[in-house]
């Protein structure tokens, strides 16, 4: 399972560790020794170990939206994947769309797509194309 951690550095920059689980497990306990030899300031770094697969609660049903972000798909599909557990997940297009429209918001999927694909180039989102269907897949990380 592909996971990223981006950690903010106060001069304008991030450090960011993305790949396999396990491979960023290895490099988790360097980042300090790699922040400081950059002479970067985040101050103090607490990582925690996160449990991943089958050990999640994953909600399978979309959350409710709060309605005052219903004005913006945008600001509606950002919520769900970073304040919502059924975020935690990679989403397909129409799991998207279902979501939205389970709460009364309807938009096209060519809509939505070039929605996702802007929040995919702002870095808000990740894409990846699930090998098994083929699909584009959604996700935070």
């Amino acid at each position: 399972m592909p996971v990223k951690i981006s950690i903010p550095l106060q001069e304008n920059g991030k450090i960011e560790v993305e790949g396999e689980f396990s491979y960023v497990k290895e490099t988790i306990p360097h980042l300090k020794e790699l922040i400081e030899a950059l002479g970067a300031n985040v101050g103090e770094i607490n990582i925690a170990p996160v449990a991943l697969g089958s050990e999640l609660d994953i909600e399978e049903r979309p959350p409710p939206i709060p309605v005052n972000l219903k004005d913006s798909p945008t600001k509606v599909i950002f919520y769900i994947f970073t304040e919502e557990k059924w975020g935690l997940k990679s989403r397909t297009l129409n799991e998207i769309k279902e979501a939205l429209a389970a709460e009364g918001i309807n938009r096209d999927s060519k809509f939505l797509s070039a929605t996702l694909i802007q929040m995919v180039q702002a870095g808000k989102l990740h894409r990846v194309r699930d090998q098994k269907s083929g699909e584009w897949l959604y996700s935070r990380y």
